[in-house]
């Protein structure tokens, strides 16, 4: 079924051509859509029989392929209205069909060397993971995906609601539409590249060492040390990077979106969504820990406090929309996304409790607060705290009238600032830089 074209108010656009390329759009995105769902299958079996590398290889070819596409198109084509849709649509498909036919290669291949094993499950031939009700279905397990279902739709929600309001409810003008859409398309650069891999190892790592469903005590202690030492890891690691992009973001917002795109527009947006960032990388690797040790039991009560969650988040976004435009918005994410941290927090401080009530060691540093894990020394929160106040005084005195002096305000105080940033930072977290060199290494 195709969705109507949106209503385009500009007399000088004909609607029969835009009509016709709208159709033609969505027919693309919905055979890439069928394309990428025919997948799942192969991506899932990747991580069950940890094929991780070759999973990345393969999505990497993809992507690199969809780039190529769009890359002729801009080159290659005139930028038309005609041709801009398609030039955004067809690299869609691109990557559709090179997914699915690149994943169906890669297994044709590697099972006709040996087959894959992995504890109770194998895999022998492409055959086994085509549809089949011959054998039924497992009734345990149709119900755990039928919880984690929900869960996905009420986290759609929650990530995407806003979009949905926007479109349905006309929150924004086209203008601002075009702002949000530019700036948190900024802000979720650091989230696609550095916290979306962290948070997929985490996961992977967490699900394979962590029972399902079982008590904390019955646990083996060795895994479960592994485990809390790797959350560890990725928390701190994670605030670090995300607490230097936050102070640098309060100084330099408005310099960088004047560079972008010539007017100061977005500034206040850019600065809440680095703080945006920073929640989220912490609340990665605690869900994917909280989501690895539930029971079916848990998953089903989590899925009614999400919904409680997605009221609570669109409600405030419709609100704080009406009332500071598009910052609301963030304000809102900001309070979903913390709510979901304090109550994965609050599963992990309570397995944690239950883990250690049979006598061994404490598995973290202080044993009560998670929290205290990821603390930054005190030199760099010192340092960081300087930065924060000269940054912030450097730009209110030299950036004003849209015409910052840039040199002065990005020269003569960023750049030092930033070097002895990085400097510290190798200085006081040495031994966490080299682990996680050496787990990148491995």
């Amino acid at each position: 079924m195709i969705l109507p074209v949106p209503i385009i108010k500009d007399p000088t656009i004909k609607l029969k051509a835009v009509y016709h390329q709208y159709i033609i759009c969505v027919l693309t995105y919905s055979l890439s859509c069928l394309c990428e769902l025919a997948t799942e299958v192969f991506w899932l079996s990747c991580q069950l029989f940890l094929l991780v590398k070759e999973r990345i290889y393969i999505e990497a070819i993809a992507n690199s392929m969809r780039f190529l596409v769009i890359f002729l198109g801009l080159f290659c084509l005139p930028i038309t209205a005609h041709n801009s849709m398609f030039i955004l649509a067809l690299p869609q498909i691109v990557h559709g069909v090179a997914l699915l036919f690149l994943y169906l290669i890669f297994f044709r291949r590697r099972l006709s060397q040996s087959p894959l094993q992995s504890g109770e499950l194998s895999l022998t031939c492409l055959s086994d993971l085509a549809p089949s009700l011959s054998d039924g279905f497992d009734a345990k397990s149709l119900h755990l995906c039928k919880e984690f279902y929900a869960q996905n739709v009420l986290k759609q929600f929650l990530t995407e609601g806003e979009r949905y309001l926007i479109s349905g409810l006309h929150l924004l003008s086209y203008s601002q539409q075009a702002i949000y859409d530019l700036v948190s398309n900024l802000a979720s650069i650091p989230l696609r590249i550095i916290f979306t891999p962290m948070d997929e190892s985490c996961h992977l790592v967490f699900s394979q060492s962590l029972m399902r469903g079982i008590s904390p005590l019955n646990h083996d202690k060795e895994r479960l040390r592994a485990v809390f030492r790797l959350y560890q890891v990725a928390m701190r690691a994670s605030f670090l990077v995300s607490i230097v992009g936050v102070v640098f973001a309060q100084g330099y917002s408005k310099p960088f979106m004047i560079l972008y795109t010539g007017i100061p527009e977005g500034v206040s947006l850019l600065r809440m969504l680095s703080v945006h960032v920073l929640v989220c990388g912490l609340n990665g690797p605690t869900e994917a820990f909280m989501h690895a040790a539930m029971s079916p039991k848990e998953i089903a009560r989590f899925n009614w406090v999400m919904l409680g969650f997605s009221m609570l988040f669109l409600s405030l976004s419709i609100g704080l929309s009406r009332v500071i435009g598009f910052d609301g918005f963030v304000l809102a994410n900001l309070v979903n996304i913390g709510a979901r941290f304090w109550y994965a927090l609050q599963y992990l401080r309570e397995f944690i409790y239950k883990a250690d009530r049979r006598g061994t060691e404490n598995y973290l540093p202080d044993g009560n607060s998670v929290l205290l894990a990821m603390a930054p020394s005190k030199l760099l929160v010192i340092h960081l705290t300087i930065v924060l106040l000269v940054t912030t005084i450097s730009q209110s005195v030299f950036c004003f009238h849209n015409k910052p002096c840039f040199l002065y305000h990005c020269g003569i105080i960023g750049v030092p600032s930033v070097l002895l940033t990085l400097f510290l930072l190798y200085r006081e977290e040495k031994p966490l830089l080299q682990l996680l060199l050496r787990r990148r290494i491995n």
